[in-house]
């Protein structure tokens, strides 16, 4: 067994305090170029890695983001030119999903506790990196699964642990469609307009002076909207830092393995 604790800190809040996400819900990661948005995603990720109870998988068609993952995972579609392998990916984590849900009646429960994540059943984080990108590279039929599919796991993902991260620069609606219901949790860096807020969240746009802070956010600066709004200042962490994080955490995996063998 291994922890039951999946949050990960992003950075500290105003009164210098850590602030930490919850890796077991859905969840939205935008704001504008040069906003801090790839930062925060890269912090989220090293450390999710390094949890045994947790994988990364999804699709990127930056083919950046991910990059690193795809030494240790299966589970990971790298370019816009590969929509069918990122649907392929999908569908794969649908299975899972499906698989998972069947067992929970066996179980006796409607939720996988968080105690009985571990190497063999982790908790699938499941990451659309520029997810706007991926749907501007899919045909109309590869766009109507791809939206299916992700709106399975926005509906029944949590209780087969299966979580979305969903990277987007403008968080429009219609790119978000059968799924901005179900994000839990917001994570906003800075944004142009009030537009683009509200469509990152309703909660946060009711509040006139949280929109207003978002709008005159500074890069690394950002606002996370889950049981409460709370800005923050992210922790940095640069692409080359990332990569180096997720090569260790490779590294230390491969030493247990080989120390653990017969």
């Amino acid at each position: 067994m291994t922890s039951a604790s999946l949050r990960v800190p992003i950075g500290i809040d105003e009164r210098g305090a850590a602030v930490a996400i919850d890796l077991t819900a859905h969840s939205l990661v935008a704001g504008v170029t040069g906003s801090g948005k790839s930062s925060i995603m890269f912090s989220v990720l090293a450390e999710a890695y390094r949890r045994p109870n947790v994988r990364v998988c999804g699709a990127d068609p930056s083919a950046i983001t991910l990059s690193p993952f795809v030494r240790s995972s299966g589970w990971i579609a790298l370019g816009t030119e590969s929509v069918e392998e990122s649907l392929a990916v999908m569908r794969r984590v649908v299975t899972e999903m499906d698989k998972r849900t069947a067992a929970l009646g066996i179980a006796g429960t409607d939720l996988i506790p968080l105690e009985w994540l571990d190497g063999e059943t982790p908790l699938l984080l499941t990451v659309l990196e520029e997810y706007a990108a991926l749907q501007r590279a899919a045909s109309k039929s590869q766009l109507t699964e791809l939206e299916q599919l992700v709106a399975r796991i926005a509906a029944e993902g949590r209780k087969a642990r299966i979580a979305l991260l969903i990277a987007i620069q403008r968080p429009e609606a219609r790119l978000l469609d059968g799924v901005r219901s179900q994000l839990a949790q917001v994570i906003s860096m800075a944004q142009r307009d009030l537009a683009s807020i509200r469509m990152a969240s309703e909660t946060l746009a009711a509040d006139p002076i949280a929109s207003k802070r978002v709008l005159e956010l500074k890069p690394g600066q950002g606002v996370v909207v889950g049981e409460a709004i709370t800005f923050f200042k992210g922790y940095y962490l640069n692409y080359p830092s990332f990569r180096a994080a997720v090569n260790r955490s490779l590294e230390a995996a491969a030493t247990h393995t080989l120390s653990s063998s017969p």
